[in-house]
C-alpha cells in the first residue's frame, strides 16, 4: 500500500514536468535550468501562435458569412 502510494506521486509529479526532465536529472542546476525555461518558452510560443491561427481562420469564416447574409 504504501509502494503504491509513492509510485503515484512520482508519476504525479513526472505528469506535472513531462518535457522539462534536465532540471531534476543534472548535478549542473543553472545550465539544466535555463534549458528547461527556453524548451518551455518554445512549446508555449509554438501552442499559442497554433490557437491564433485557429482563431483567426474560424473568425474570418464567420465574418464572411456575416458579411454575405446582409
Amino acid at each position: 500500500m504504501a509502494m503504491e502510494s509513492t509510485m503515484d506521486e512520482v508519476s504525479a509529479r513526472k505528469k506535472k514536468f513531462k518535457g522539462f526532465p534536465l532540471f531534476f536529472m543534472s548535478k549542473n542546476f543553472k545550465t539544466a535550468l535555463s534549458c528547461d525555461i527556453k524548451q518551455w518558452a518554445s512549446r508555449h510560443r509554438r501552442h499559442r501562435l497554433r490557437y491564433r491561427r485557429r482563431r483567426r481562420r474560424s473568425r474570418s469564416k464567420k465574418s464572411k458569412t456575416k458579411r454575405w447574409s446582409c
